[in-house]
């Protein structure tokens, strides 16, 4: 039931959110852009990095439930058994699985590739621009307040990259 309420709840959002964006009249959307800020490069701690230690994390908190919260049957060589299980499925995915299935997609986007190749192209070249879009719609919705401000940003965000377009210097 709840499941229901949320459906409907979602299907209510959307059908606001498509009537938002096409009452916006269409027209380009250009953003004036900072190319210091595009050029600048600002240090950052790699993405692996950061997951490595999240699963380092995830693992000891793992070990340490089981180990202080368990009894004999849920000690901590439970714990390192579900870890260790765990790590083979990811490595059977990452090793077997992933590989086949990434074969697979890429072969059926080579088949569909000049069909789609200038949407690609533009969503493609649309990437580096989302971050500034989101931010400067955020800004752009700042006097309204609550649901109002969440349904329009993301109504006006969509609409936004749809029409973007890339200023020519």
């Amino acid at each position: 039931m709840v499941y229901g309420i949320c459906g409907i709840l979602a299907g209510i959002f959307i059908k606001n959110t498509i009537k938002i964006i096409s009452n916006k009249k269409e027209t380009d959307f250009y953003l004036h852009l900072e190319t210091d800020k595009l050029d600048k490069k600002t240090k950052k701690v790699a993405f692996k990095t950061k997951v490595i230690w999240v699963w380092l994390g995830t693992v000891t908190v793992m070990v340490l439930a089981f180990s202080i919260f368990g009894g004999p049957l849920l000690g901590w060589q439970k714990a390192i058994y579900i870890v260790l299980r765990s790590f083979l499925i990811l490595m059977l995915w990452y090793v077997v699985i992933g590989p086949f299935l990434l074969k697979v997609v890429q072969k059926y986007l080579r088949k569909k590739e000049s069909k789609y190749q200038e949407d690609i192209a533009n969503a493609m070249d649309l990437f580096p621009y989302f971050r500034q879009i989101i931010a400067f719609t955020w800004k752009d919705t700042k006097h309204l307040k609550g649901y109002a401000r969440f349904q329009n940003f993301m109504a006006n965000s969509i609409s936004n990259c749809i029409h973007f377009k890339v200023p020519s210097e």
